[in-house]
């Protein structure tokens, strides 16, 4: 997860299926949207590798179902017959999702977990920013209810807000440009 680095959150659906395949772990759930909250907030704010596919099921960035093909030589032909298989069996897409989010109280628990780090200085004025707004995502929003799922398509929604905002801040524009000139993060 790399855009935490260059100052941005991933879209195109990427909080959101990291929050939907969060609720799946045995740390999230989707009785504790906190939890898949939390757990979604560290891989992405995180921005670590994953050391396998293994660990990466393991930390909710493939599913179970995902199919893991260990020869890089076999994997086009592995997608050509899943993609034959799936055409056979009559695959239609998937209903949306609707995803359990925590609310506005979880935003602020998870930035005062971030705040009360003890390693002072640890995180930036951008970085904590950059927080803030992948935490709301997160948690649904301002308008984010445990008692009322959003879809899939509310929470993409907060994603484009918050990415264009965030381009539009010097301070990310700083990240993006340093890390395309040195290929390593600014701490800005």
């Amino acid at each position: 997860m790399p855009e935490a680095k260059v100052g941005l959150v991933p879209t195109w659906g990427g909080c959101t299926q990291l929050l939907l395949r969060a609720q799946t772990l045995p740390a999230g759930g989707a009785n504790d949207p906190l939890a898949a909250a939390r757990a979604a907030f560290q891989t992405i704010f995180g921005g670590g590798f994953s050391r396998s596919a293994l660990d990466a099921r393991a930390n909710g960035l493939l599913r179970e179902e995902d199919s893991i093909i260990m020869n890089r030589r076999n994997l086009v032909a592995a997608a050509k017959a899943r993609a034959a298989g799936l055409a056979e069996a009559g695959y239609r897409v998937p209903q949306r999702a609707l995803i359990a989010v925590a609310g506005p109280p979880a935003k602020l628990e998870i930035m005062n977990t971030l705040r009360s780090e003890p390693e002072p200085g640890r995180y930036t004025d951008t970085d904590l920013h950059l927080a803030d707004m992948l935490a709301s995502i997160l948690t649904g929003g301002r308008e984010g209810d445990p008692r009322h799922p959003v879809n899939e398509e509310e929470l993409m929604q907060l994603e484009r807000v918050a990415l264009l905002q965030l381009v539009r801040r010097p301070e990310t524009r700083a990240r993006i440009d340093h890390m395309l000139r040195t290929g390593k993060p600014l701490r800005n």
